[in-house]
């Protein structure tokens, strides 16, 4: 999720949960969201906490009166005081499922999103405990309802195949409505009331204002393209919608679009001295991301990026360095180079025909690419390339790497249903080699004297020399994305995402934590000095845990009262061996090994006898 102390500058937040959410509401001093995987609350938004009750799939949420309320499909409502204790309500004469709720002025109403006209109804309560209704509608239903200037104002729309419209009702006592304004071919999703005024998002591309509910003005905010959602805090008006898309106003005409960082899909990944630098865009082998554009990032550790401007409208696909240069390509034959990560040119590029995959060795840039027929380009520079002849032969290419003294490239299956497998030592003259993958590969690296190449519905093929291969199949229907060498660890990512991992390149082991972090699809990995770094859509980046972590610092000391303790306090979860020695220089006995379950673990000892001085230490095991 993302958010924002003022409106204006936002952060993403990770809440370390795979979960899809569904809804949120803020109130009692902490932002509550709900999600498919239960109730996670928060004081900060950046720290989130598991509900205590589980409850999965609230359909909306809202809050009022001192209380969260939310509804699940069916008949039921759910209220809580501080989002982690829920207290459930049926309402037994709900003949249709409830799938909006919505605070205002003094009561929530329970609502049905779409419902025949004979069964347009909805419930209200002050205290969401004690229900009155059915309060019958006649027509289309209500999805939210808003309070301001003495009116309450229902909201709804409808969509029936390619037939669209929206409605505008109002009510002085909640209880009785006018007949519906009906808004042919307009699509207003949510509603809100600010600065005296009704404010009413269309996802067309328009505001709808209005002091009364019943005398409406719609202006153009092109800004509010699929804006689904608005929300205010009486003095500025947030809208947020499709593709991440965030616009603000202090004003409900003038709308600003805010960022929350590179939201682009980053495809490709390199090391350039100190750096990580990622580019992407809207197009990678096997799909596309429509909301993407082309960006080159960088960063320092892997954990904070920032956006650099790629110098081309084009969408780069892959990224690597050489000879104290940076040289990116992607789709249409663009090449992109520069030589600080931040300021980019475009070159001459020989070639329209997209470019998959770039790597430098040898003295020479090569890039690989094609869509009818295989496309290779060469340069000593990186500014000036040349295209290869007599390569038109083969199959598209989506993946070159040089190791071992020499260029391995790998593509798309031929007429023998055989994955393209090219070889040079110069980048110039290449052979080809007879591969043993029978689907299209995708991605190839090099390390430990191993070349591994991954590609389509799992297919994984090792070599020690580029010429003679294995298949080998440690999954079932993965399309492989990446993979990549470091520390003495072959790591596989694949769409839907997984982790495969490998010390050998031949015995593989499913890493399951990938599951429970990110439902996007992966498009690479980069070994960093201490941890792997994954790369996807939405500009998603995730780390895997420390090569070698810090050792656990340990904080030993001793307590008296009626007896003496020894306390120690360490990270969690460890295993300690408690020693002890009755001389100096001591020789070091073993009392007792003790795993721990809290952060301080305090244990009774016996005074030494026989001797002046006892001496203690705590040993970190695993």
């Amino acid at each position: 999720m993302a958010t924002s102390p003022d409106g204006m500058d936002w952060d993403l937040v990770g809440v370390g949960t795979n979960a899809i959410f569904t809804a949120g509401a803020a109130g009692n001093g902490r932002l509550v969201a709900a999600s498919s995987r239960g109730v996670f609350l928060s004081t900060d938004g950046h720290n989130w906490a598991k509900a205590v009750t589980v409850i999965n799939g609230f359909n909306d949420m809202d809050f009022g009166n001192g209380l969260f309320v939310g509804v699940t499909s069916g008949n039921t409502v759910s209220r809580s005081a501080d989002g982690s204790t829920w207290t459930t309500t049926t309402i037994a004469a709900v003949s249709t499922a409830l799938t909006r709720v919505s605070f205002a002025r003094d009561r929530f109403f329970a609502l049905a999103a779409s419902t025949p006209p004979q069964l347009s109804q909805y419930y209200w309560s002050t205290d969401a405990t004690n229900w009155t209704g059915p309060v019958s509608l006649n027509t289309n239903g209500i999805q939210k309802v808003v309070w301001g200037n003495g009116t309450f104002v229902g909201l709804n729309m409808q969509l029936s195949g390619t037939i669209y419209w929206s409605e505008f009702r109002t009510s002085t006592d909640g209880m009785t409505w006018s007949a519906p304004m009906i808004l042919p071919n307009h699509l207003i999703s949510d509603i809100a009331f600010c600065g005296g005024q009704f404010v009413a998002v269309d996802q067309l591309e328009q505001v709808w204002l209005s002091p009364n509910g019943t005398t409406w003005t719609n202006l153009a905010a092109p800004e509010l393209f699929a804006a689904s959602k608005v929300a205010t805090d009486g003095n500025r008006l947030i809208a947020s919608g499709l593709g991440g898309r965030i616009v603000g106003s202090t004003d409900a005409t003038n709308w600003t679009s805010r960022t929350t960082g590179p939201q682009n899909s980053l495809v490709g990944v390199t090391r350039f001295g100190g750096l990580f630098v990622a580019v992407g865009g809207n197009q990678v082998p096997g799909g596309g991301d429509p909301y993407s554009v082309p960006t080159a990032v960088t960063s320092t550790n892997g954990r904070d990026w920032a956006e650099q401007i790629p110098g081309t409208t084009n969408a780069l696909v892959a990224v690597t360095a050489g000879n104290g240069r940076l040289v990116a390509v992607g789709n249409n034959g663009v090449i992109v180079t520069s030589t600080d990560a931040t300021n980019w040119s475009t070159v001459v590029s020989p070639t329209t025909i997209p470019l998959w995959s770039v790597a430098y060795g040898a003295g020479q840039f090569v890039a690989v690419g094609g869509t009818n027929h295989a496309t290779i380009i060469n340069s000593p520079d990186g500014v000036n390339w040349t295209a290869q002849s007599g390569v038109a032969s083969y199959d598209p290419l989506y993946a070159v790497t040089y190791g071992q003294n020499q260029f391995v490239v790998v593509g798309q299956t031929n007429v023998s249903k055989l994955a393209t497998t090219l070889t040079s030592a110069d980048g110039l003259n290449w052979t080809p080699r007879t591969s043993t993958a029978a689907n299209n590969l995708r991605s190839i690296t090099s390390g430990n004297g191993l070349y591994v190449a991954v590609g389509d519905r799992a297919t994984l093929v090792v070599s020690s020399d580029a010429v003679t291969w294995t298949n080998l199949t440690p999954a079932t229907v993965i399309n492989w994305r990446g993979v990549a060498y470091g520390n003495g660890w072959f790591v596989a990512v694949g769409s839907p995402p997984v982790l495969y991992v490998s010390t050998n390149g031949v015995n593989w082991t499913l890493r399951t934590a990938l599951n429970s972090v990110t439902l996007q699809p992966l498009c690479n990995i980069v070994a960093g000095d201490n941890s792997f770094f994954l790369l996807g859509y939405g500009a998603e980046v995730i780390e895997s845990g420390l090569f070698n972590p810090p050792a656990p610092q340990i904080n030993l000391g001793l307590r008296q009262t009626d007896r003496t303790f020894l306390s120690f306090t360490a990270a969690e979860g460890h295993t300690y061996e408690i020693q002890s020695a009755d001389s100096f220089p001591p020789t070091w006995q073993s009392l007792m090994t003790v795993t721990n379950a809290s952060a301080t673990t305090t244990l009774p000892i016996s005074a030494a006898t026989n001797n002046n001085a006892r001496f203690y230490r705590v040993k970190l095991v695993n």
